[in-house]
């Protein structure tokens, strides 16, 4: 009879957690949904609604984060980072956490947390074209950046406006003018000086 009991209960407390679980993953799945449809307040509330015992809070803690950042709320997006991230196992989860940091950090102008975030990506996950993209960019804005003033590209000159273009183009012609005639002028008085030699 005592055994009888035991099964009973397992099976009971079995069944709860297999509900709850399915009510979690469409919790997830309707978050997703809001998500992809841009509401993104509605797919907050969906994601926050999976519990911290629940086996797919990670992943819900994940998706919210990113919709907060959609929110703008960059700075509650990266405390739920760092708070999962020492709770992942999975390095291909993780390599994604990571990536998604660095795309917060890159949003907020941090490019030396950012860079850091998309070489912890690429340690996970080596074959991360975009996380070696949004690295090598980073790289670039860094260098950029920091680059002494007089390294700067020169800033070409403003154009002229057509008015002064017009001047310009007048007094050009006028010495050129000048330079023909004082050419013609000395052609002329040097012609009977110098005869040619046949």
């Amino acid at each position: 009879m005592r055994r009888l009991q035991s099964i009973l209960i397992l099976l009971f407390l079995l069944s709860v957690l297999l509900v709850n679980a399915q009510q979690s993953d469409k919790a997830i799945r309707k978050g997703n949904e809001y998500y992809k449809m841009k509401q993104y307040d509605q797919a907050r509330n969906e994601f926050s609604k999976i519990a911290e015992t629940d086996s797919l809070y990670e992943t819900a803690q994940f998706n919210l984060a990113n919709t907060l950042y959609r929110l703008g709320k960059k700075d509650e997006a990266l405390k739920i980072f760092d708070r999962i991230q020492a709770d992942v196992k999975d390095s291909g989860f993780l390599s994604n956490l990571s990536y998604n940091e660095g795309v917060v950090y890159s949003s907020e102008n941090d490019l030396e947390e950012s860079i850091d975030a998309y070489q912890k990506a690429l340690l996970l996950n080596p074959q991360d074209q975009q996380a070696r993209d949004n690295l090598q960019k980073a790289l670039l804005e860094l260098k950029k950046k920091n680059e002494p003033p007089e390294k700067k590209k020169q800033q070409p000159s403003p154009r002229m406006n057509p008015k002064d273009a017009a001047n310009k183009l007048k007094q050009l012609e006028q010495k050129e003018k000048q330079v023909q005639q004082r050419v013609q002028n000395e052609k002329s008085s040097t012609a009977g000086s110098n005869p040619k030699d046949w």
